[in-house]
């Protein structure tokens, strides 16, 4: 009969302890165990009973793995120590593999638990023999070559030319030779230039009677790298004259293996092997005040996924997810950084690049989704773009990428499917309302956006811009419908309440995380060049430029479109009118501009509406 496995479990759930002991009890018949939740329990068990191994989960309310470490270390004892926990970060696993834990495995993966006790429990056997044979190397020689040629880590003995002497099994095996056939060679045969460099380093401690331990790599005769920690010191005569060294080599191969998957997982998101948010705001800490500049900062929203997980399942889901962040990564650059920084979100920072890199990323981005909604009606797929870039290396990037998403989330108001429940129930009220809104607030975005661009306006002012024609009357749902659809022109009580819609937009605006940005704008949009607009009689530049840009567009529409108590004028009529108004209701260059634009397209036609704060008369 197997003797059972003797464990020390340091836990504070019963329910963590009993998942532990039900799957080792899938590969051990018998699991005899205690567990202690602290420094003392811990100490009394190691001194009053005998353990195989030590399974600590990371973090307990009053004890942790790295003290659990700790206690093991002052005991004296020899004990495979592995971690169990549901999470743990890469600098706490990496300080807890120094510490000297032996391996770490997630609460979610148990199944790994059984193979490493037992590598483990190998490796402290293979341990425990060394040092008897270190201990019996005084007494007889020949009872420690006897205990050498059976050790699981490699022992070899090496002249001053690093040639072999002689070299156990395990030695030959890690380096993968026949058996006996180191005698033939050197250390320095498996060494590349920079592991001679290494060598020759460290050679210079042993032969001055200093011990060391160094990792190295090693290149097999069958092309293999191995990665094998060597710990070595000098044999020297009776005089204390160096004559060789004795190596002891460990393959640390797979355990370096292990510790960078931990170390990979800990910074790249597991479904679409992008890195994740903490991975990208360390780099964007690392970037900040570099060479790198212009920096632009991306973003991607994944159009609906929620409402796919709901309806369609988390499988879907996570297809469109990966579809998504294939397409992301094939119109993106190598360079790119690219990152999940959130459940729907993916985001990129472009060094080197400017706000041109970002636009070009974009175009080839809705490029690939119209041919994926071509091929693959079936399964939906959708994204918003938004961008930031920063030139000047004293602006924080962190803020940058703040702003690239708050793009992104304007953009998506602007969508015909996207933006808050709350705003599309007040445009849907506002159009219920006022008859004239239907379709002035596109035309409006419309204009404005052509003009925005045509004096070059930046792409994020330009999101901005379309945001505020489409929202600017907001506020007209707390206006009575007897004066919004009065079929005449309004009196001074009227018109005074008619000017409240400004102050009524801008109080919705500042409450919607998305528009808190605009809300000025919503309330400065009928402002006039001369100071003689409402509410604040803003004059000149002092008016945002996009609330001067939208004044044009707003009176050029409704101009173009009959109302209840007069014709519409025609384009060439309206843009008169405009600039006979230009320095008095409008910026006179702005005006300039959108007359050469109208020029230039006249086939932009009217359509009907009703708008009201603007006099040409």
């Amino acid at each position: 009969m197997p003797l059972p496995l003797r464990i020390l479990i340091v836990e504070d759930s019963e329910d963590d302890v009993l998942l532990i002991l039900r799957e080792l009890k899938r590969s051990w018949p018998e699991v005899a165990y205690h567990r202690v939740m602290n420094a003392d329990d811990m100490k009394k068990a190691l001194a009053n009973d005998t353990w195989d191994v030590v399974i600590s989960d990371h973090h307990m309310p009053s004890f942790s793995s790295i003290e659990a470490l700790q206690v093991l270390r002052e005991s004296g004892l020899d004990l495979p120590f592995i971690i169990v926990s549901g999470q743990i970060g890469e600098d706490v696993a990496v300080m807890a593999m120094k510490a000297g834990a032996h391996d770490y495995i997630m609460k979610s993966n148990l199944t790994r638990l059984s193979p490493a006790i037992e590598r483990e429990m190998k490796e402290a056997r293979e341990r425990w023999l060394r040092r008897r044979a270190e201990e019996d190397l005084i007494a007889s020689e020949a009872n420690y070559r006897t205990l050498v040629e059976n050790l699981g880590e490699g022992v070899a003995l090496c002249d001053a030319e690093s040639n072999f002497i002689f070299a156990n099994p395990a030695a030959h095996e890690i380096f993968g030779v026949e058996k006996v056939g180191l005698k033939s060679k050197s250390f320095r045969d498996f060494l590349d230039e920079d592991g001679n460099l290494l060598l020759d380093r460290e050679l210079l401690d042993i032969k001055s009677g200093l011990p060391s331990t160094f990792e190295i790599d090693i290149i097999r005769p069958s092309g293999e790298r191995r990665n094998i920690l060597v710990t070595a010191t000098a044999r020297s005569s009776a005089i204390d004259k160096y004559e060789a060294t004795v190596a002891i080599f460990r393959d640390m191969t797979e355990q370096r293996r292990a510790e960078e998957a931990i170390r990979y997982l800990s910074l790249h998101d597991q479904l679409t092997d992008f890195y994740n948010l903490a991975y990208f705001e360390n780099e964007l800490e690392r970037l900040q005040g570099r060479s790198e500049y212009p920096i632009t900062i991306i973003t991607f929203l994944v159009d609906g996924i929620k409402l796919i997980n709901q309806t369609m399942g988390h499988k879907v889901g996570d297809e469109i997810l990966l579809t998504a962040s294939k397409m992301i990564a094939n119109v993106c650059r190598k360079e790119d950084l690219l990152a999940r920084v959130s459940g729907d979100v993916f985001a990129g920072i472009l060094t080197h690049s400017g706000e041109d890199v970002a636009i070009s990323i974009s175009e080839n981005l809705y490029f690939e989704l119209n041919k994926y909604s071509r091929e693959n009606g079936s399964l939906p797929l959708s994204l918003t773009v938004g961008f930031e870039t920063v030139s000047d290396s004293t602006i924080s990037l962190e803020l940058a990428y703040r702003r690239a998403q708050k793009n992104m989330y304007q953009k998506k108001l602007l969508q015909k499917d996207g933006g808050s429940g709350i705003l599309n129930a007040l445009v849907t009220a506002l159009g219920a309302k006022d008859y004239a809104t239907q379709g002035h607030t596109v035309r409006v975005r419309q204009y404005a956006s052509l003009l925005g661009k045509l004096i070059g306006l930046s792409a994020r002012e330009i999101i901005q811009l379309e945001l505020v024609a489409e929202i600017h009357d907001l506020g007209k749902v707390g206006i009575p419908d007897s004066i919004l659809n009065k079929p005449g022109p309004l009196n001074t009580e009227e018109r005074v309440k008619m000017q409240e819609h400004v102050t009524i937009g801008f109080k919705i605006a500042r409450t919607s995380e998305e528009l808190v940005d605009v809300s000025d704008l919503i309330l400065h949009h009928h402002e006039r060049w001369d100071g003689s607009g409402y509410p604040d009689h803003l004059c000149g530049e002092d008016i945002p430029i996009a609330c001067r840009i939208i004044a044009i567009a707003d009176a050029y529409d409704a101009m173009t479109n009959d109302r209840p108590y007069r014709q519409a004028l025609s384009p060439e009529d309206a843009v008169k009118e405009i600039l006979r108004f230009a320095g008095k209701q409008f910026d006179p260059h702005l005006a300039n501009k959108f007359a050469e634009l109208i020029a230039n397209n006249r086939h932009e036609g009217a359509h009907k509406t009703q708008e009201d704060g603007y006099c040409l008369s």
